[in-house]
């Protein structure tokens, strides 16, 4: 997947890249039924990526991310904690016999909760890991557009 952007700020080998997040409808000069406000937003997010290609303040930037890189963390942001949690219910429920003043059902909801936390564990432990690795991070790959002159000021 690559997106285009702006650096807005560069330390050593990183670079801040600032996009522009369109909804669906963005481009649409209809009136939106799908709620009272606006549905015609766009938002910018931010991210830090690997500057290989020296790109400054300014620059308009093609930042690539891997698509097998995207479907492993959803993996892990995902189903990882949905596998957790449902599981935990199951595994609750079928333990409850050890604690025969609640219900099965409570049981089981209370080690779903349990088990969520533990996914969330696990997911953090795992970001860790890979936080770090080439596999998982975005990088710039082209520089579409020096910015010269730029005066670091955003209008």
């Amino acid at each position: 997947m690559q997106e285009t952007g702006s650096v807005i700020e560069v330390k050593n080998d990183k670079a801040k890249i600032k996009f522009n997040r369109y909804s669906a409808c963005s481009k649409c000069k209809q009136d939106c039924v799908l709620g009272r406000e606006n549905n015609h937003e766009e938002e910018d997010f931010f991210a830090e990526v690997q500057n290989e290609k020296s790109a400054q303040v300014g620059d308009i930037v093609k930042v690539e991310l891997k698509d097998s890189s995207l479907v492993i963390g959803s993996i892990i942001i995902y189903i990882i904690p949905l596998l957790f949690f449902v599981g935990g219910y199951f595994i609750g429920a079928k333990l409850s016999f050890i604690f025969t003043g609640l219900s099965p059902e409570i049981f089981g909801i209370l080690s779903s909760f349990i088990c969520l936390y533990l996914s969330y564990l696990l997911t953090k432990r795992i970001n860790k890991k890979i936080e770090n690795s080439d596999r998982f991070r975005s990088k710039i790959v082209s520089i579409i557009k020096k910015n010269e002159g730029f005066n670091g000021k955003c209008y």
